[in-house]
């Protein structure tokens, strides 16, 4: 499909209070266990964008280090649109474990049906990534500061917007050792 997947994997784990992207999930790094969820993704490109501290060994992905996490999510999502050959670019964060790469194909493909140049995931009140920028959207994208991510580029254009449902769980983020503990426990 005529499209880039970006991972966003270079985060500080600031209120997990370690690198949670090796946190163990079902028996697998938590990293390892969203891109396992992620291999049925037809992108034509892969792109995982880590720190220095969050290196997972990845066959299947181009790897971008972000020397500077400390500037925020915006410094990753630039880094990694300087990369992107194609003329869409589709962002999802590694600690969303539960995104399976053929919903991503599914949402990519109603995007182009609807010819909308912009998109991203909702369940009820809850806007989300994954999200979509075609590439009259990067310059916009280059724009982006500090922990600032996409969501407001698509607010803004909510007219060439696609909003995509999916069951809450698929939005799980897991930003805090409570987090990762309330899967064990559903």
């Amino acid at each position: 499909m005529n499209y880039t997947l970006i991972v966003l994997a270079s985060g500080l784990s600031r209120r997990f209070g370690s690198n949670k992207l090796l946190s163990d999930l079902y028996g697998m790094p938590l990293i390892g266990y969203t891109l396992k969820n992620l291999k049925g993704s037809h992108a034509d490109e892969k792109i995982i964008v880590f720190s220095k501290s969050n290196y997972y060994n990845t066959e299947d992905y181009k790897i971008i280090i972000n020397d500077r996490p400390d500037l925020g999510i915006s410094y990753s999502i630039r880094l990694a649109i300087d990369f992107v050959k194609n003329g869409l670019a589709v962002f999802t964060l590694a600690d969303m474990p539960f995104v399976p790469g053929f919903i991503i194909d599914d949402f990519v493909e109603k995007m182009n049906f609807n010819n909308k140049g912009l998109g991203m995931f909702f369940s009820g009140e809850l806007y989300s990534p994954p999200s979509a920028f075609s590439r009259k959207y990067f310059n916009q994208i280059m724009n982006l500061r500090g922990d600032a991510g996409g969501k407001k580029i698509i607010m803004e254009n909510k007219n060439d917007a696609l909003f995509y449902p999916v069951e809450p769980n698929v939005l799980y983020d897991i930003d805090t050792i409570e987090d990762l503990r309330k899967i064990y426990n559903k």
